[in-house]
């Protein structure tokens, strides 16, 4: 329902401005409207986290969400209403991810895979080196130490980088786990990971630390996630979070081919998948647009 009332939203306030111009502009959004929204709550500006390739800001977003939502205690102080939005960013932010990773071609054309792999790569080196650091600050809690700091390295790595399997019972078996709040050695390890990363210094920015070789995004998610954890109204930040993985999940559903679509219709469909065919009714896709004159959605052969 939430997704739909927010595609009918998209819809009733474009309606009427059917033209070229106007349609683009539908479709090109993904999130910028949305933090032009709640700026004036917030204070933030935070159109740089999106304002790159598509690829790159899921990546952003979805290591930011995490950060965000493991570091934040105590649970006892948050709201039904917090708790919800808090619920529905994680769900999208680690399906949006997931398709990234598992479904890259549902999506916009990109090197999500490469990015993937270099944060991920720079996630292991950083609690690598904070381990050894702590081992030396701490002879006598080596072995302690360096099984944290594996820990934390691991868990961090199975939650944002899911394994590159194209087997959807894995797929599926690895979110579940992921989403089992009783496996509390993982949930105490990603708590810990988490805030490490929010501790990172960040006044510099990430691209002049990291260079122009890597493509990892991990600096600049603690950048965004510190920012959003700036946000004292708790429910103005997930809310926020929330509403910028729906408008990312709708941008991504009007940018994707439809014959990919159709595959995955073969196999049951992905939620992407119904949510284009959900824009696609109100005229809201590349591959199907409203003519005025019939009031119908027509097929566009891409």
């Amino acid at each position: 329902m939430l997704i739909f009332n927010h595609v009918k939203e998209k819809f009733d306030q474009f309606k009427g401005k059917q033209d070229t111009a106007n349609f683009r502009d539908l479709c090109s959004q993904r999130g910028n409207n949305i933090l032009e929204k709640y700026k004036r709550q917030t204070g933030l500006s935070l159109e740089w986290s999106i304002n790159v390739e598509f690829d790159q800001s899921i990546l952003i977003w979805h290591i930011a969400t995490e950060i965000c939502y493991f570091s934040e205690t105590p649970l006892s102080t948050i709201g039904p209403d917090v708790r919800s939005s808090r619920e529905v960013s994680l769900c999208i932010s680690k399906y949006m991810f997931c398709l990234l990773v598992i479904y890259p071609f549902l999506l916009p054309i990109g090197i999500g895979l490469i990015r993937f792999r270099d944060t991920q790569a720079e996630a292991k080196r950083f609690f690598k080196e904070r381990s050894t650091l702590s081992r030396t600050e701490e002879e006598d809690e080596t072995n302690k130490d360096k099984t944290n700091g594996t820990a934390c390295c691991n868990s961090l790595s199975y939650s944002m980088m899911y394994q590159m399997n194209k087997d959807k019972t894995n797929r599926t078996a690895c979110s579940n786990s992921l989403s089992d709040s009783s496996k509390e050695p993982m949930m105490y390890q990603m708590i810990t990971a988490c805030r490490m990363l929010l501790q990172e210094n960040i006044d510099v920015l990430p691209g002049k630390v990291k260079g122009d070789s890597s493509k990892s995004v991990l600096f600049d998610a603690c950048r965004l996630a510190s920012a959003l954890n700036g946000v004292t109204d708790k429910k103005v930040r997930w809310d926020m979070i929330r509403d910028v993985w729906l408008e990312m999940l709708a941008y991504a559903a009007s940018h994707s081919r439809g014959s990919q679509h159709c595959q995955q219709l073969r196999r049951g469909g992905e939620l992407l998948t119904h949510v284009w065919l959900l824009m696609a009714h109100f005229g809201m896709s590349e591959q199907f647009q409203i003519s005025k004159e019939y009031a119908r959605a027509l097929l566009i052969a891409k």
